[in-house]
């Protein structure tokens, strides 16, 4: 499935927000839609706690951390790529430091990040291009 990963290529390149974390774990997902990035780009932009949300059920979304956690930072960035049958590609890059737990937050939240962002990615499919 397109949204488990983001390509090789997309974990190489430095994404903005990338310095300002010093990270212990990086987790980079990403999805295809079958839309231009002016039209995707909208509804990226008002994601997020007291914006329009994550698109997920609001049971879910209470449970979505803010930048900090504990002693943790975080950053999460959105990237967004014209493909060239016209659509976008959405690749989304987590980064947590400093972490404690490394094992814990690279499986058990990678689980978490895996599941938020197929979420995301059928959430905006729905939405995006209607």
């Amino acid at each position: 499935m397109d949204w488990a990963r983001a390509t090789v290529a997309g974990h190489a390149h430095e994404l903005p927000g990338d310095d300002l974390v010093t990270a212990d774990v990086v987790m980079d997902r990403g999805f295809d839609l079958a839309a231009p990035p002016h039209d995707v780009w909208p509804w990226l932009v008002q994601l997020g706690k007291r914006r329009a949300g994550w698109y997920l059920p609001r049971s879910v979304e209470r449970f979505v951390p803010p930048s900090r956690r504990g002693r943790t930072d975080l950053t999460w960035c959105l990237h967004v790529l014209p493909t060239p049958d016209g659509g976008t590609r959405v690749h989304l890059r987590l980064r947590l430091g400093p972490v404690r737990r490394r094992r814990v937050a690279t499986y058990a939240g990678g689980v978490v990040d895996a599941l938020t962002i197929s979420g995301l990615a059928a959430g905006m499919r729905e939405r995006v291009g209607r």
